[in-house]
């Protein structure tokens, strides 16, 4: 028994079969889907997805949305950075330059499919088409300062929001 899903594909957005998975090319940029599993039809204007196995074929399918999107609409992502001094600034040459509590400031190469945009000084926007390399990058700078738990110091994602445990009480 196998089952089958249709997804529509905007009509901006070129998909191309390459080995054993499809390369998605959009106004914004192309990313390269590896797909297993599960075995695809493409029509000019619709995607078909049929496999055996329901988990592959969901998988796939969110993956391929995901692509989809991003290469026709985009991402847009925010980290926060909380804390006495912390600062953000973009040098040349794409650079991301942190000050973060440290004695010395972190400077950070930006990935060359990735925008930065910085709001006030403290609010960092990663703008791009493929979210997985947004996410790895956002993930990267978040390593730096991890949000302190007895503060709340530190880099925050977008809307998060961390619970303070008390202090020691005398």
């Amino acid at each position: 028994m196998s089952l089958h899903l249709t997804i529509h594909k905007p009509k901006d957005v070129i998909l191309l079969g390459q080995g054993n998975g499809y390369k998605i090319s959009g106004k914004l940029g192309s990313v390269f889907l590896n797909i297993r599993g599960v075995i695809s039809i493409v029509d000019d204007i619709t995607l078909n997805l049929v496999s055996i196995n329901k988990k592959y074929l969901m998988l796939n399918l969110k993956l391929i949305k995901q692509c989809l999107r991003g290469v026709s609409v985009g991402y847009k992502k925010r980290l926060r950075l909380k804390g006495l001094g912390y600062t953000a600034e973009i040098l040349e040459n794409s650079v991301l330059s942190l000050k973060l509590g440290f004695s010395n400031k972190i400077n950070i190469d930006i990935p060359s499919g990735i925008i930065v945009k910085i709001k006030k000084r403290r609010i960092i926007y990663f703008l791009g088409f493929d979210l997985l390399e947004i996410t790895k990058f956002m993930a990267f700078i978040r390593s730096y300062r991890v949000p302190d738990c007895y503060k709340g110091k530190g880099i925050l994602y977008q809307k998060e929001i961390v619970r303070l445990k008390p202090g020691k009480k005398n």
